[in-house]
């Protein structure tokens, strides 16, 4: 694509400018896999398709492509499917991929398919069929085996687990007209049906449902279930083989037994898969650790913490340890980022990993031998989403301001990056792009706060445009140059004439633990500051019409739209998207009290929480809210539930107010679930809408 230009020319045809169906062009691009040989690169392409011959609906589609590493053969899709094809897995010896496939009923099952030295696929077989379905394919260090992830049922978990919450019964004594015990036995026999769900556990993971491990044979399809002493079925997560292939390294509670659904803190796991031995390999208190990863040489295992207790906001850490356990060395102590997504060099003396750095995701390295790491990302302006790393190749997914999703193959030091892919670029190279404009302001606090600006697409000098400021989810979250949630949203409002600005204010990720706390019980009043003030700059821009400005906001953005529309009337209409609105009823009603804790450092029922939460709730500032407000939602949202919509807009409806509210059924948070294709573009175009009418009057 030509670069995002910061002035852009006079005329420019409406052909050139991104249109709302432009949304069904974003090609998203997923978890490469580099080959052993580092000659191929495996990856999944998500597209947006017809659903059906009619075009009036469409759905996302994953499918899996292959690339060449030296650029000399075009990228290709690997297979033909009409399945979703994701999660590929080279075998070892290089000759064998493992994917997951999900089919029609939406059951994800393990496929294999063998790839020739020229990168030619042969016709899948399936591996799993278990009725659960399955996933996280890990192949074993010799090929002969796979290590898989797979939903459990109640009733599996009953029967899989020692020591169960749901004790088992004899069938013949349950009725429900019966004894106490046989009562009891015919409640259990429904709840290990699922019908109802019963819920003892983290209120945190009501809507998951616990998964066990299977050892499955490549050649014959034979599953054995991993089976781990002292930790519960349904418990075990982030599982991966020993670099032996004796064991494997697993995540389970730091607490077992009855105790075990109260734990939010975790150890670290060796378990050997000939005894069923586990053995604890670290385990601090107050320690939460993830992405447990051994060294190809067997020595190591490599791993993220996060110190500090309940109400911590320090960085996630990496540290190794000893195979058999014994002393842990931290490695980014000093980094003061979160670092995510972990992998071994081949060779056992570096580890890769990724963290968000003021508005942008970046690609690390950290040597085994000393502390300290460097970052291999040169462009301030690129976000890393993913990336693979084998003995002679590194591959990047990369978002800049151009282009939301491409494939990248650059030296083993990160630089010298260059395009494999063209998903993206091949039709933005027709269209004209908004820049994003860098600027850094300093509080009256002395926090420093990045923001970014975007003239509108056809920007004219002379011209006047209204303004628009977007405010990320989160509150741990981050907006930039580097982040693709918004790419599109942002490149479509610019195109539509607006002006655009955003910041990250206090409590954003990618900028250490001190400004992560920053919001510590204060997540209104601080944070508001911020992007009024970034607001306030922006408006001061010869370009923009001050008496035309309006807000939009996700998650806690749209907690933040609700709230400074109580308290600040610069604003001509709000739009409030899936966002929290009564932080009292937000602890227990949403899927996620201990966001309330954490930040709060309590709980509601304790006075001197309540009144924080009551000061910060913007369904107690109700009356003082005046401009127009959308309130979106989604019917499906555990994180914000339609309660919370609900209540704000009945609210504003009683003491009449201008409010809209639109709930989308079908809808989650998570754009890889449920969320339709056609949803996202209503609510872009009902949103644009709304600001349109209020702005221009249109």
């Amino acid at each position: 694509a030509s670069a995002p230009v910061a002035q852009s020319a006079v005329s420019i045809p409406n052909s050139a400018l991104i249109t709302a169906s432009d949304l069904f062009r974003i090609k998203e691009v997923r978890t490469p896999a580099l080959s052993p040989d580092s000659k191929w690169v495996v990856y999944v392409v998500r597209s947006i398709e017809p659903a059906d011959r009619s075009a009036i609906n469409h759905v996302e589609r994953d499918q899996l492509w292959i690339a060449a590493i030296d650029g000399k053969i075009s990228p290709r899709p690997l297979i033909e499917s009409k399945s979703n094809d994701f999660n590929p897995r080279w075998s070892p010896q290089g000759n064998r991929l493992a994917f997951v496939r999900k089919a029609e009923g939406g059951i994800e099952q393990i496929y294999l398919l063998e790839i020739s030295a020229e990168g030619k696929a042969a016709d899948p077989t399936p591996l799993t069929s278990f009725g659960t379905g399955a996933d996280d394919p890990h192949w074993s260090p010799d090929g002969n085996r796979i290590l898989v992830s797979s939903p459990l049922s109640r009733e599996q978990l009953q029967q899989a687990t020692k020591t169960s919450s749901v004790q088992s019964h004899s069938p013949a004594t349950a009725g429900p007209d019966g004894t106490p015990e046989g009562i009891r036995a015919w409640l259990h026999r429904n709840q290990a049906r699922e019908n109802p769900m019963v819920m003892s556990g983290d209120p945190d993971d009501f809507s998951d449902v616990p998964r066990g491990y299977e050892l499955v044979t490549v050649n014959d399809g034979h599953a054995f279930p991993v089976i781990a002493e002292d930790i519960e079925n349904g418990h075990m997560t982030s599982a991966r083989w020993q670099s032996d292939g004796s064991g494997i390294v697993a995540i389970g509670p730091r607490t077992t037994g009855e105790k075990a659904d109260r734990e939010v803190f975790n150890s670290i796991y060796s378990v050997n898969l000939a005894t069923g031995k586990s053995t604890v390999l670290i385990s601090e208190s107050g320690s939460k650790y993830g992405e447990p990863t051994p060294s190809p040489d067997g020595k190591w295992i490599a791993y993220t913490e996060t110190a500090g207790g309940v109400f911590s906001f320090e960085q996630a850490t990496i540290a190794i340890i000893p195979v058999e356990g014994g002393t842990p060395k931290v490695l980014t102590a000093t980094l003061d980022r979160n670092a995510t997504h972990l992998k071994w060099s081949l060779d056992s003396k570096t580890i890769y990993f990724t963290a968000a750095d003021r508005g942008c995701y970046s690609l690390y390295h950290v040597p085994v031998g000393h502390a300290g790491a460097d970052s291999l990302t040169s462009e301030r302006t690129w976000g890393i989403q993913d990336y693979d790393v084998s003995a002679q190749a590194l591959v990047q997914v990369v978002t800049h301001p151009g282009d939301p999703f491409e494939l990248y193959h650059a030296g083993m030091d990160g630089k010298t990056a260059i395009p494999l892919t063209t998903h993206n670029s091949v039709w933005l190279k027709e269209k004209k792009l908004s820049a994003y404009e860098p600027h850094r302001l300093e509080t009256s606090e002395g926090i420093a706060v990045d923001y970014w600006t975007l003239k509108p697409t056809a920007f004219e000098i002379g011209k006047r445009y209204p303004l628009l400021t977007l405010i990320h989810d989160g509150p741990a979250k981050m907006g930039g140059p580097g982040d693709a949630t918004n790419w599109f949203a942002m490149q479509f409002l610019a195109a539509r004439g607006y002006a655009v600005v955003f910041c990250n204010p206090r409590g954003s990720a990618g900028y250490g633990r001190d400004f992560a706390r920053a919001d510590f019980r204060d997540w209104a009043i601080g944070p508001s500051k911020e992007v009024l003030y970034s607001t306030g700059f922006a408006a001061k821009e010869s370009y923009v019409d001050g008496a035309r400005q309006g807000m939009i906001g996700t998650g806690y953005g749209g907690y933040l739209v609700a709230w400074i529309a109580g308290h600040d009337h610069r604003f001509k209409a709000g739009v409030a998207i899936r966002g929290m609105y009564d932080l009292r009823t937000f602890f227990g009603g949403a899927a996620r009290p201990q966001t309330i804790s954490r930040y709060w450092g309590g709980c509601p029922w304790q006075e001197d929480i309540r009144i924080l939460l009551d000061r910060d709730s913007p369904l107690n500032q109700v009356e003082r809210i005046n401009t127009p407000l959308l309130v979106v939602q989604s019917g499906s949202d555990s994180s914000a539930t339609a309660t919370q919509s609900r209540l704000l807009y009945g609210n504003l409806k009683q003491i009449g107010r201008e409010v809209q509210y639109v709930r989308y059924p079908a809808e989650t948070r998570n754009a890889s679930s449920s969320e339709t294709p056609d949803q996202k573009l209503d609510q872009l175009l009902r949103t644009e809408d709304f600001l349109q009418r209020h702005l221009d009057g249109r």
